[in-house]
């Protein structure tokens, strides 16, 4: 049986709308928010004292560049942390599928991290040269391994292992998947545009209302994303395909 894009989006609203996404929200609100400031703050800071009071950089914070630096590198890896998280809670089922358990930031989270931040670089340089060199083998590279989080955080695979896991789980589903996750790019995009707009009224109000707009966008995009994860890990499964 082929992805079910109608049910993946179905399932995946209800996932971010229930108790665990909506905590996932307000995490990934702050980390963009964080984040994004820290960056704004380093880049106030590398321009001249003149310039600054001219440049509509955005929200920015009271910490000199380097701090700003070492809080957006920490913001960063918790912004990683948090997409293994939602991965780990919008697989789970049964009764605690929709409740916010400890296990979610802490299980194996050391390895997880290290092998996702590696992984990410893997599949970052790859697709990189992939829609450099023509468009079409970076959007391959980008489906065949937009299951990476997902071998890492809930089966505990490997960075090579999630890599091929990833491919795996991917092949005979790729058209689909390239539609499903173009589906949610553009949305996520178009929504966004909102903070875009407010913009003209503030920098800082623009990227406050980016902030509010891309963490239920992003958590949302998670639970459709777990949901075609489950239907191809199941399906293979019970095809007895590894």
């Amino acid at each position: 049986m082929a992805l079910q894009i109608d049910r993946a989006i179905s399932n995946g609203i209800s996932r971010s709308v229930s108790p665990v996404g909506i905590t996932l929200m307000v995490l990934t609100f702050l980390y963009v928010g964080i984040f994004t400031s820290s960056v704004n703050t380093i880049v106030a800071g590398a321009l001249p004292p003149e310039i600054q009071q001219e440049a509509q950089i955005g929200l920015t914070l009271p910490l000199s560049s380097v701090l700003a630096a070492g809080l957006a590198l920490a913001a960063l890896l918790f912004g990683i942390a948090l997409y293994i998280a939602a991965a780990r809670a919008f697989t789970r089922q049964g009764s605690d599928s929709g409740t916010v358990t400890g296990s979610l930031f802490t299980r194996r989270i050391g390895r997880a991290l290290l092998t996702a931040v590696g992984a990410n670089i893997v599949v970052g340089i790859a697709t990189f040269f992939g829609f450099v060199l023509l468009v079409i083998p970076g959007i391959f590279l980008m489906v065949s391994f937009a299951f990476v989080v997902f071998a890492i955080a809930v089966e505990d695979r490997r960075l090579i292992a999630s890599l091929r896991r990833s491919w795996a789980l991917s092949r005979g589903n790729r058209w689909r998947l390239a539609g499903l996750l173009l589906l949610v790019g553009v949305v996520t995009g178009l929504v966004s545009s909102i903070g875009s707009l407010a913009s003209f009224v503030s920098p800082g109000i623009g990227q406050l209302v980016t902030f509010l707009v891309t963490a239920p966008l992003a958590i949302l995009g998670y639970g459709i994303i777990a949901d075609a994860y489950l239907q191809i890990r199941d399906e293979q499964s019970d095809g007895g395909q590894v």
